[in-house]
């Protein structure tokens, strides 16, 4: 895994009012007319015990200069292009969190996300993560949907995505890092990994990420990669065998 300690922060911040601290990571690549939407929804959270880790993954454009933009709200960091897997695992060196949250560089969160979250875990505390619901909105529709005040129930999907997710500190460590060495498929063969080893989950039946659909998507422009996903499961059957032999 690529040691994220290597790499000087450029932007350091963190506000704190509330007794538990949410680490929120988003990795970047080459979103420079993204970015700075994703991070104004994450500043907009009604929870503000927030540390907000923006890993940049070898962007070329404006990225760095957008981020620059939030001043010390933001901790950056910039290092040269990997995968997926090892930007993610990057900032969850860097974070100091008791909980972690997720957020892809082209989506945003509703307001309440991390408020409503952090209330239920704290509530159940045999529950280890909690997801929400996700809609997803093309962005020829993206500025008026997102605006809207009521959203069709038809449209909200379950969303068992890196997106949606808190989850303790603790919990993640216990199921381990994103796998460092595939293209595409990081958050699947770790979703998968944490259902064999029985985390505790919960999903609230409410809309918390806005998940913007484009021509650059990542599932899009990664299509020669997706033997990754079969490689993924696979090694999922594998584990799950293991388990019944031994």
């Amino acid at each position: 895994m690529l040691s994220c300690t290597k790499y000087k922060p450029r932007i350091t911040g963190i506000q704190d009012n509330t007794e538990y601290m949410i680490s929120v990571i988003i990795p970047v690549y080459n979103r420079e007319d993204f970015i700075a939407e994703a991070i104004e929804s994450v500043l907009r959270q009604t929870y503000k015990n927030i540390e907000l880790i923006v890993v940049d993954d070898g962007s070329t454009d404006n990225t760095r200069q957008v981020v620059e933009t939030f001043a010390d709200q933001v901790r950056y960091v910039y290092k040269p292009l990997t995968t997926v897997g090892e930007t993610l695992n990057c900032g969850i060196e860097m974070a100091k969190g008791d909980y972690l949250a997720f957020l892809d560089s082209d989506d945003c969160w509703t307001k309440n996300k991390l408020e409503r979250q952090i209330a239920d875990l704290q509530e159940n505390q045999n529950i280890e993560a909690v997801f929400g619901l996700v809609r997803q909105v093309h962005q020829s529709q993206w500025k008026v949907k997102i605006q809207a005040l009521k959203v069709p129930s038809e449209e909200l999907l379950v969303g068992y995505v890196p997106g949606t997710m808190l989850i303790r500190r603790e919990s993640f460590l216990r199921i381990g890092y994103y796998p460092s060495g595939i293209e595409v498929g990081e958050s699947l063969d770790w979703h998968l990994r944490a259902k064999d080893k029985n985390l505790q989950m919960k999903v609230i039946p409410e809309l918390m990420l806005w998940r913007r659909i484009h021509t650059t998507n990542m599932g899009i422009i990664q299509k020669a990669n997706r033997v990754d996903y079969v490689r993924i499961l696979k090694k999922s059957i594998d584990r799950r065998r293991a388990l019944k032999e031994s």
